[in-house]
């Protein structure tokens, strides 16, 4: 009697790399190449060398480290780029000055926004319209910018959506690894820095946190194409393609910020039209890049045991309509 043959039943791999690691090895895999070659331009310049060696050490363990483990160790290990985006963005207006030091390209941009405009969106648009509502609703998004990626990530892990999750954590994180990149390649100051605003001073909640914030974080050579408007079309396109019901709130958002980053002067207008386009291609190119990378690395969907808080939540408020009775969905599943 011939032997059976033993076909291996095929498991996800439990150790290797996430598309999301490839990503951030590759970015700082390349910016720690450029500050080997430059850290000498810039202050401390051996320190920021050191320190991109050590996080392409640390994301290389990372191969080693089962997939497998406790709920916020593994989830960490599905969102840990993001939690560095504050970080990352304050960085480059270090490393542009190792490529172009203390050179700004803003002329180049001026000259588009000209061409394309006849003037310049940035110095006159709130002086077309000045309302103090209108200016306080985009100061208002442009804050909530910072808030976009923790919602709409942190929901879909709370639905348990967590292969959804790294799908949009890859695809946002290589739009603003594009971002920082030309950033550091093509460096704009931006009209926050190159015009000087003799107006009156501003007046506003929302306004003088965002003057604020910009006063005491914002990163020079940061602005062409603008991270703030393709990171938001990014998310607002990963939510209508996964997660409609958030549609409105990040459309509203979006629209916002897209205005508010000309209306407040932060960014010319070639600058969000540039961080549109950017947005809208990596939006396209994430989640095939994200399945490319996880055929390279044969790694499959892996499922954690999450708490659910959102189910659980709609769960609780539908027993309580009920009177306490379970949810006739519940019942008809079991």
């Amino acid at each position: 009697m011939a032997a059976q043959r033993i076909i291996p039943i095929e498991h996800p791999r439990l150790r290797g790399y996430n598309p999301l690691d490839w990503l951030t090895l590759g970015y700082f895999a390349l910016t720690g190449a450029m500050l080997a070659f430059g850290h000498s331009r810039i202050p401390h310049g051996s320190d920021y060398l050191v320190l991109h060696i050590g996080i392409v050490l640390a994301i290389t363990m990372l191969g080693f480290v089962p997939r497998r483990g406790h709920i916020l160790v593994m989830f960490f290990r599905d969102t840990y780029p993001m939690w560095c985006l504050p970080f990352l963005y304050k960085e480059v207006g270090v490393l542009d000055r190792v490529i172009w030091p203390g050179r700004f390209f803003d002329s180049t941009v001026l000259g588009w926004e000209k061409g394309l405009f006849g003037l310049f969106p940035s110095l006159y648009l709130h002086e077309w319209f000045p309302n103090h509502y209108l200016s306080e609703f985009f100061h208002f998004s442009y804050f909530g910018y910072y808030f976009l990626v923790p919602i709409l990530g942190f929901w879909l892990y709370l639905r348990g959506r967590e292969e959804v999750c790294r799908v949009f954590g890859t695809t946002v994180m290589l739009t603003f690894f594009t971002c920082y990149l030309i950033f550091i390649l093509f460096p704009v100051a931006g009209p926050w820095y190159v015009f000087i605003h003799d107006g009156p001073p501003v007046t506003g909640f929302f306004a003088t946190l965002v003057h604020n914030i910009l006063s005491s974080g914002a990163s020079r050579g940061a602005a062409f194409p603008s991270s703030h408007v393709a990171g938001a079309l990014t998310v607002l396109w990963m939510t209508a393609r996964f997660e409609r019901p958030l549609l409105p709130l990040m459309g509203t958002l979006f629209m916002g910020i897209f205005i508010g980053v000309v209306y407040g002067g932060f960014h010319y207008g070639v600058d969000a039209l540039g961080g549109f386009v950017l947005g809208a291609l990596c939006s396209l190119a994430g989640p095939r890049v994200h399945s490319w990378l996880l055929r390279r690395s044969r790694l499959g969907p892996l499922r954690i045991r999450f708490p659910h808080l959102v189910d659980q939540m709609v769960r609780s408020l539908w027993r309580l309509r009920r009177g306490g009775r379970s949810d006739p969905r519940r019942r008809s599943a079991v």
